[in-house]
């Protein structure tokens, strides 16, 4: 079943979904040992990071609690019906955008699903849970095109410490289609100059990756590590200029903001998520296959990267029919 429902966006949105105004809800004993037994399973059998175990874990928790009357310890599951989880997932919806509601009701089909791994509910729940329907996937990519990203990159000064470092920031964003903890995690090991390779250990999966080192972007990582990485005992490659300490991923970010905004480029959701936006087009619209890209994008389903099919522009007007005219 799909539900399509109108929901404003309140004060869970995505807070939760960035680890503010997540709490830890109090549970028996009991259930706080199968929670972190579930917390144990995603990190080492499916494989997930600790950030995304974070919000399932929040999401269970708070099922749990308002399941309490039908589950004072862990051996009742068999209790709950298909309108326990519709009831929930309706409930979430008051308070959660569309997109937000697909994580719940994901956490949820995993969470079952590990039970019946287990043996600790013989229904089938995870069918139960019902499907989400959001119009988030349907809008284009949001993207710079070519002369707005020269434009920002012209806005970096080489002269100065912080041009270089940002700079460099950049072209790994928009040349290699890094994600902002991508970014932020990059260690020097990790870069292979006799090889030409970068490999990406800080995927969301937890698979490495190896990217290809353009003439471009190596030059600009070999300036800004001989002329403005502060000295320091860490390793990762981009760091404060006052603390020497490794640049967070909200520190990423938010540099690229002050750099748009420098540029006077205006976007719906400026930040670094755009910069691999800008990247992942750039390659579609010049003909690169959906196979490679998501390779180099480090997605493990085709159907994510099929996304960008949306903009191959040149494409789209090749395949197009064109229009009727009416032969007098």
């Amino acid at each position: 079943m799909v539900i399509g429902l109108a929901v404003i966006k309140g004060p869970c949105g995505f807070r939760c979904l960035h680890n503010r105004g997540m709490k830890d809800y109090s549970l028996p004993s009991v259930l706080n040992t199968l929670v972190e037994e579930y917390r144990r399973h995603l990190l080492d059998c499916a494989g997930l990071s600790a950030a995304t175990c974070r919000y399932h874990v929040y999401y269970v928790q708070h099922f749990l609690k308002e399941q309490r009357r039908k589950l004072p310890d862990d051996h009742h599951f068999e209790r709950l019906t298909p309108n326990d989880l519709m009831a929930f997932v309706t409930r979430k919806a008051e308070r959660n955008r569309p997109v937000s509601l697909q994580v719940i009701t994901a956490t949820l089909r995993s969470f079952f699903r590990f039970l019946s791994l287990t043996g600790r509910s013989s229904v089938p729940l995870a069918g139960a849970v019902p499907k989400v329907a959001a119009s988030g996937r349907r809008s284009l990519p949001r993207h710079l095109t070519t002369a707005q990203l020269q434009q920002l990159l012209a806005t970096f000064s080489k002269q100065t410490p912080a041009g270089l470092r940002d700079s460099a920031v950049v072209l790994c964003l928009a040349r290699l289609g890094l994600r902002a903890r991508e970014a932020a995690r990059l260690r020097l090991d990790d870069i292979d100059w006799r090889s030409g390779v970068v490999v990406i250990q800080t995927t969301k999966d937890r698979r490495s990756r190896q990217l290809p080192l353009t003439a471009e972007v190596g030059n600009a990582l070999v300036r800004y590590l001989r002329h403005a990485r502060p000295t320091s005992a860490h390793r990762e490659v981009f760091l404060s200029l006052r603390t020497d300490a490794p640049l967070s991923s909200l520190g990423i970010s938010q540099l690229i903001v002050k750099a748009l905004r420098r540029a006077n480029i205006t976007c719906a959701q400026p930040g670094a998520h755009l910069l691999r936006h800008t990247f992942a087009t750039h390659l579609v619209q010049r003909g690169t296959s959906i196979k490679v890209l998501a390779d180099l994008l480090g997605h493990r389903r085709l159907d994510t990267t099929m996304f960008y099919t949306k903009v191959n522009l040149p494409m789209l007007t090749a395949v197009a029919r064109p229009w009727p005219e009416v032969v007098a």
